[in-house]
């Protein structure tokens, strides 16, 4: 009895297990059969998209607003277009006044450099103008100048014999201008030499005379004595040898403009018989004074 409740017992196990395995099997079953088929609705699904007709439906009250707002939006784009364009008509007018500002300025700054041109040309004219001024009040003031200063000029005035070794020679010195010469001073040398001289001979440089100052219309003398074989030299000029006393020199003097003059004199002496004892004379050559 015992054994054979254990096989029934057996038997049973075996029949629910054989049932459960069967019914798993049959669930895989049908769970791949349902995704294969979720599968190929899927693939369905994307293949041919499922649309279904929307139908929007509104209140008056709702399609009166957006009909407003529509044309509020219509009026706004309008206005802003209107903005827009006159925005670009004043860009345009300012790019043009800019053009003919541009040309404005270039005129301007051509007017300017022509009026600068006239400008220097003027100044240039006004200073040659002042220059030929100047000039000319410098011409006139050293004509006037030339006309009022002190002229000093030499004349021969005597030959006298001082004893047989010396004479004396004397020169005329006289202002002829119309101012007084200033600090009058005479430069001169005596000597006997060929008449007349072959070269030219240099003017003394020392200083032996005096100095003061001479009115206009005045005259002093300076003489020069000439120290030697005066006997002899005065014997052969008597027998005509080409021979002569000579006193040369520079005058040195300022005029009333404070400028400093100079005049140059030489004088040459010969001599004849005229009655008893030679006679001297100033030679008719070989004197000057300037």
């Amino acid at each position: 009895m015992p054994y054979r409740h254990w096989l029934s017992s057996i038997a049973i196990g075996l029949g629910l297990t054989a049932s459960a395995a069967t019914g798993q099997h049959t669930s895989n079953e049908h769970g791949e059969a349902q995704r294969a088929e979720a599968g190929t609705a899927e693939q369905s699904d994307q293949a041919e998209p499922f649309s279904l007709p929307v139908q929007i439906i509104e209140s008056e009250e709702a399609a009166e607003t957006r009909k407003r707002g529509e044309t509020i939006d219509r009026k706004l784009q309008e206005r802003d277009l209107v903005a827009q364009e006159g925005m670009n008509r004043a860009t345009q007018s300012i790019e043009q006044a800019t053009w003919w500002l541009l040309w404005v300025s270039a005129l301007s700054v051509g007017f300017v450099g022509v009026g600068t041109g006239l400008l220097v040309w003027t100044l240039r004219l006004t200073r040659q103008a002042n220059e030929a001024a100047q000039a000319a009040v410098a011409v006139t003031r050293e004509i006037g100048k030339k006309q009022v200063r002190a002229y000093v000029g030499t004349t021969s005035t005597g030959f006298e014999k001082l004893s047989d070794d010396c004479i004396l020679l004397s020169v005329g010195i006289h202002n002829s201008g119309l101012s007084p010469a200033f600090d009058l001073g005479v430069i001169s040398e005596a000597f006997f030499a060929s008449y007349p001289l072959p070269d030219e001979r240099p003017m003394p440089t020392s200083h032996h005379g005096f100095r003061t100052t001479l009115s206009p219309g005045a005259e002093v003398t300076t003489s020069q004595r000439l120290r030697g074989d005066v006997e002899g030299a005065l014997l052969e000029i008597r027998r005509g040898a080409a021979c002569a006393a000579y006193i040369q020199g520079r005058v040195v003097y300022r005029d009333v403009f404070d400028e400093w003059h100079e005049t140059r004199f030489r004088f040459a002496y010969g001599g004849r018989l005229a009655g008893v004892g030679p006679h001297f004379h100033a030679c008719e050559s070989g004197n000057s004074s300037d």
